[in-house]
């Protein structure tokens, strides 16, 4: 990708990054009440930001979720 293509594409994802953000915290406090609801205490490791390559040139509001993955975790989630 060229530099004239990273810069557009980090400032069209700028563009949407609060309603991003709203929906990371929607999605977030979500997830985790849900959580909480079926297996009990679950660790709210908070919403986070960064650029990542996967998101470059959304013309939308965009959202990774990453979950656990351990035994337990998988426990938890299931």
């Amino acid at each position: 990708m060229s530099d004239l293509r990273l810069i557009l594409a980090d400032l069209a994802t700028k563009a949407n990054a609060s309603d991003a953000r709203d929906l990371a915290q929607s999605v977030q406090s979500s997830l985790v009440r849900t959580l909480r609801s079926r297996v009990g205490p679950v660790r709210d490791h908070g919403v986070k930001q960064a650029l990542f390559y996967v998101l470059l040139g959304t013309r939308m509001p965009s959202i990774l979720v990453e979950t656990g993955s351990s035994p337990i975790q998988r426990r938890k989630r299931a």
